[in-house]
């Protein structure tokens, strides 16, 4: 049905709604129904809408090991591609395929490299979250002039720094390197926009660190700068994350 083969919409409809023309004469819940896209022997979801044949080469075994039936679509390129409407394309098919399987009846089953893919967002949004935040609580901490009020800072600066912040960067950036060097290095390790993005972030992690150097200088009451510093400070991740996002989209070089 997502990549508009025929006759597939009254089929849809029942897997839809936990296969009743399979298990509705076994008196079966629909919560006893496990729905799912991709399964540990076949495609991941990735595999799924850039490949119309399994290229299981690298293992040494002549191809043969994986399922072989995996009704894939490669949206016109077989594997990689720097086409930026290919690349749309696919992406809007996973949403497709995980709205319809997160939507249906019964227990929706996701394969672990998918499911660390939308994991990464999380731990993505978190991370920009501590970071875009922290040097704003740098400002009024700056302009703080009692100290009942400076030392709410320090805790609120604390918290957010090593309870939030941190393990989002931890996180992220274990994650991310796992899901490139697992899935996508081989592919796109010759394409400048990727070292070119993996530099930006380096620049994000150096960032995140001084982060942390600012709050023990807070920590310590030895800060040297005003509050006017730290409001150009705040708009370095800013560029940095635009910077990533349009190498990501426009992929220029």
């Amino acid at each position: 049905f997502v990549k508009s083969d025929p006759g597939m919409i009254s089929k849809l409809a029942s897997r839809f709604l936990a296969s009743p023309d399979l298990y509705a004469h076994e008196e079966r819940e629909p919560e006893q129904s496990i729905n799912f896209i991709t399964c540990h022997d076949g495609f991941t979801l990735n595999d799924l809408v850039s490949y119309n044949h399994k290229h299981n080469w690298a293992n040494k075994e002549g191809n043969r090991d994986g399922h072989n039936h995996n009704l894939s679509w490669n949206c016109g390129v077989e594997g990689p591609t720097n086409d930026p409407n290919i690349e749309r394309l696919r992406k809007k098919q996973i949403k497709n395929f995980l709205v319809i399987n997160l939507l249906a009846l019964g227990v929706p089953m996701l394969l672990m490299g998918d499911a660390f893919s939308g994991t990464m967002a999380v731990f993505l949004v978190t991370w920009f979250a501590g970071l875009f935040y922290l040097p704003r609580l740098f400002v009024y901490h700056a302009m703080c002039e009692d100290e009942p009020g400076r030392e709410r800072f320090k805790v609120m600066e604390r918290k957010l720094y090593y309870a939030i912040t941190t393990p989002g960067m931890v996180l992220t950036v274990g994650l991310g390197l796992w899901l490139l060097f697992a899935y996508a290095w081989d592919a796109y390790k010759s394409m400048g926009w990727l070292h070119a993005k993996l530099l930006l972030a380096v620049g994000l992690i150096a960032y995140h660190f001084y982060c942390g150097r600012l709050l023990k200088a807070f920590r310590d009451d030895r800060n040297r700068h005003g509050h006017v510093f730290y409001r150009w400070f705040n708009e370095v991740p800013v560029l940095f994350l635009i910077a990533i996002v349009l190498l990501a989209v426009l992929k220029p070089f």
